[in-house]
């Protein structure tokens, strides 16, 4: 790869600077160039590079590469090369460091309609509430609103309720950030649309993935059943749909399963069962099948009669291996059940040993 951005740069003076990189200027393609060089000197494992080759290539035809966010690319890359002020204001080694996360940055500002957020967008209208520096700012990018990074990597990626607007979540840039990302929240966007891309499970050292309250749909990628460090997964209040893979049970680490209020269906897989951490999880909401279980009808004597009770009336909702977790740490289940199916004494009681069985009729 290296020996080819050197051909490249040897001979990009042969040609016009709009022969390469579409309708980006000399300096914007210059950019494009550097960011390759970039990506090509990291261990990044992104799917982004063809898509960048192409864009310097003017190549726009292969069905492999994603547009969806062509005209964001191209904004973060002019605004990188000739509006970025921290480019003169840090020292040239630690913008050279700090360079693919500013251009993932900048690139999933300009894709989800950053110059209308509703906070803290560069334009002054958008107010700023926190501490938090403007998107865009020649301040540090781990200052922007909703960054936090450590050692100077990005970590920490929360844009609830900023009023993000985009029909494909957002771009591939932001694989840029998969390394060290541990918190990746774009919740209580309502106009935030798409599907869930299969890139997400890139991100192997995410913990936190929340995506609620928005306008996403599709199905739930099988590559986030790769994210084997997730403790919580929040996709409630969304257009999700499909069947929740057996695959669910690689994540070990799960403590908060909140899928609530979208149109799921089929039956919930036993390997949740296997999810021994899980402390919550939400079903109601959605289109779940019953499930069955033989178990039910064979508790042991030593269990109590109430949790039999609560086992034997819950198997239509939910299946055994799941119900079995209440031995465990699960504290908070909400489901789907018929009014009055819970036992009384089974209900909700202020006892943090007692488990918050929540019934929506």
């Amino acid at each position: 790869l290296l020996m080819l951005q050197q051909f490249r740069f040897t001979n990009a003076d042969a040609h016009d600077h709009h022969s390469h990189g579409g309708d980006l200027d000399e300096a914007s393609t210059a950019m494009l160039r550097r960011v390759i060089q970039k990506i090509g000197q990291t261990s990044v494992n992104t799917t982004l590079l063809p898509d960048l080759e192409a864009l310097l290539d003017d190549r726009h035809d292969g069905e492999d590469h994603d547009h969806s966010h062509c005209d964001a690319r191209r904004l973060a890359l002019d605004w990188l090369a000739n509006e970025d002020a921290a480019a003169s204001h840090m020292p040239a080694d630690e913008y050279d460091r700090a360079l693919l996360q500013r251009y993932a940055l900048s690139a999933a500002y300009f894709a989800t309609g950053g110059e209308g957020w509703t906070v803290c967008s560069r334009k002054v209208e958008s107010e700023c509430e926190s501490d938090g520096a403007r998107w865009l700012s020649p301040s540090s990018h781990c200052a922007w609103d909703g960054i936090n990074c450590k050692g100077g990597k990005l970590s920490w990626f929360d844009l609830s309720d900023h009023g993000l607007v985009s029909e494909s979540y957002l771009p591939l840039e932001m694989t840029l950030l998969s390394p060290t990302l541990e918190l990746l929240w774009t919740s209580d966007n309502p106009k935030l649309g798409g599907a869930l891309p299969a890139w997400i499970g890139e991100f192997q050292s995410l913990l936190s993935l929340g995506a609620y309250n928005t306008s996403l749909s599709g199905l739930v990628p099988d590559s986030l059943y790769t994210m084997t460090k997730l403790n919580s997964l929040r996709l409630y209040k969304s257009e999700f749909e499909g069947s929740i893979s057996p695959e669910i049970g690689n994540l070990k680490e799960l403590k908060w399963l909140w899928i609530h209020d979208n149109h799921f269906e089929d039956i919930l897989p036993d390997e949740i069962g296997q999810l021994t951490k899980l402390e919550g999880i939400t079903l109601h909401g959605n289109d779940f099948a019953s499930a069955v279980s033989e178990s039910s009808q064979d508790e042991g004597e030593d269990e109590s009669k109430d949790f039999k009770n609560a086992s034997e009336q819950l198997v239509d909702i939910i299946p055994s291996p799941v119900c079995d977790l209440l031995h465990r740490g699960l504290k908070h289940l909400w489901t789907d059940c018929e009014k009055d199916s819970l036992v009384p004494n089974l209900k909700k009681k202020f006892d943090e040993k007692q488990p918050d069985f929540v019934v929506k009729a």
